[in-house]
């Protein structure tokens, strides 16, 4: 057997959060990850949540594939704020400075970009 889909969902009263998810790479073309999150949807009303946040895509724009992914669910969009806190300074500069090692072109435009790793090929 092998694992084909996962989720951290995140469950707080009547909130429910989807954190992240991943899936193995020979499901990319099943419906897998749909079928997931409805599970997890059915799952968060079972706990009595009446709000699940999907989140957004992994840019601010309107034809993000990810956001699109995540419309499917629900029409219904509400704004979110998000907080960062770097607690091993050292580590993130270093994940920072392969980044820009490796995408030097992108350091004036991608400054403020978090989640450097995400960027990293």
């Amino acid at each position: 057997k092998k694992i084909q889909n996962s989720m951290i969902l995140l469950i707080n009263g009547k909130f429910a959060h989807y954190h992240l998810s991943g899936r193995s790479d020979d499901c990319k073309i099943s419906a897998s990850n749909n079928f997931m999150l409805d599970e997890a949807i059915r799952f968060a009303i079972k706990k009595g949540c009446i709000f699940f946040h999907l989140g957004g895509g992994t840019t601010n724009t309107e034809d993000d594939p990810l956001f699109q992914f995540k419309s499917n669910f629900s029409k219904k969009k509400l704004e979110f704020y998000t907080g960062f806190q770097v607690h091993i300074k050292n580590i993130y500069e270093k994940i920072c400075n392969i980044w820009i090692d490796k995408n030097p072109d992108k350091k004036v435009k991608y400054k403020k970009y978090n989640l450097k790793y995400r960027l990293i090929n």
